[in-house]
């Protein structure tokens, strides 16, 4: 599947029209951000019913997006799943799997966790 490439202008509708989502948020000049770019689109292959997607933090309006999320290093991965973030995390080069990320991600009880959100609002 396609990386599908996210701006300020189609983040929250991509959001909200898929269940999965897993972004990684990386700067284009970085070289090792290049790198794991590769291999999230070779994970992306992989699997499907997920949308794989980046978002280059390297322009102004990305990095305004980047901002707005609060995120400050890279290469991040995060992981939305019924809209509701699930995993977050600046990443390891060398020891991050994604693919193991993505299997506990799936496994999640999302009905437990809309129940729990409902109760904090």
């Amino acid at each position: 599947m396609p990386i599908t490439q996210l701006t300020k202008r189609n983040f929250v509708q991509s959001i909200k029209a898929n269940d999965i989502v897993v972004i990684n948020f990386w700067p284009y000049w970085d070289s090792q951000c290049r790198s794991f770019s590769q291999n999230f689109a070779a994970v992306s292959e992989k699997i499907s019913g997920v949308l794989f997607a980046e978002v280059n933090v390297g322009n102004r309006e990305e990095s305004q997006l980047s901002e707005e999320l609060y995120l400050s290093s890279f290469p991040m991965v995060m992981v939305f799943r019924e809209e509701v973030i699930v995993f977050s995390q600046v990443i390891d080069l060398v020891s991050f799997d994604l693919e193991e990320v993505l299997k506990k991600c799936l496994a999640l009880d999302m009905k437990g966790i809309h129940v729990e959100l409902a109760k904090n609002l």
